[in-house]
């Protein structure tokens, strides 16, 4: 009988801002207004993305999730009610000037970059996760799902 591997645990987070740094030189922050999320008005869940070397391009949703039984890294399609965020900006920054300006049509070259994205979410009182998968089109960027942010909701 083979050995069972043991079971790593997990590092739940818990606060108004979260930072994710995955491959390909990308970070993804969290937050969410207000926190702590209210039960009796929407939360609004501001994502950032940024890549040292220039745009990548992905999709971000978020959900509530269950404490007692969150999705794993790899549970993209295991559960239907995914909201996908919407871009609302995206900007390089522009090596001459240092200031970020918004993302031209056409970038020649490696330039730092960031996107914002925002989805609502609608609490009930108790205890929650945040669940946010990341779908990336790059090989370099590694898509994911990240299920560690708890909130309490009254």
């Amino acid at each position: 009988m083979a050995a069972k591997e043991p079971k790593v645990p997990r590092r739940i987070s818990k606060g108004p801002d979260h930072s994710y740094y995955l491959t390909g030189e990308s970070v993804l922050r969290a937050s969410a207004s207000p926190y702590p999320p209210r039960s009796k008005t929407p939360t609004l869940i501001r994502f950032t993305h940024s890549n040292c070397y220039g745009p990548v391009d992905a999709d971000i949703f978020v959900r509530i999730g269950d404490p007692k039984s969150p999705l794993g890294h790899l549970d993209f399609n295991t559960v239907s009610d995914w909201r996908k965020a919407k871009l609302v900006a995206e900007t390089v920054l522009d090596y001459e000037t240092e200031e970020w300006i918004p993302r031209p049509p056409k970038i020649i070259g490696e330039m730092s970059w960031e996107a914002t994205y925002e989805a609502e979410l609608q609490f009930a009182p108790g205890k929650h996760l945040i669940e946010i998968k990341f779908m990336s089109s790059i090989e370099a960027v590694c898509s994911l799902v990240l299920s560690n942010w708890e909130v309490r909701v009254k």
